[in-house]
């Protein structure tokens, strides 16, 4: 069994919304994230594996994009923007 990529994207979207929602202070997040510009899957992830997500947000004027990694056991797994 693997973590499907899918989901290792949702992850790292999630994550971006987060992170997104406490800088500007947002109690209710009203977000969608509408764009996957690239990802990649550099290793494989395995359950049951504690997945540490790495993300940061920039503003681009009326929306914001996420880059992050998913890095389990200090190995990159995956990446995307």
């Amino acid at each position: 069994p693997l973590w499907p990529g899918v989901l290792q994207v949702e992850m790292m979207g999630q994550a971006g919304e987060i992170l997104w929602a406490y800088q500007e202070n947002v109690k209710q997040i009203e977000v969608q994230l509408t764009h996957i510009y690239q990802s990649r899957y550099m290793n494989a992830i395995k359950p049951p594996s504690v997945i540490d997500v790495q993300a940061k947000v920039f503003d681009h004027g009326f929306s914001f994009i996420v880059v992050a990694q998913s890095v389990v056991q200090n190995q990159l797994c995956s990446a995307c923007i």
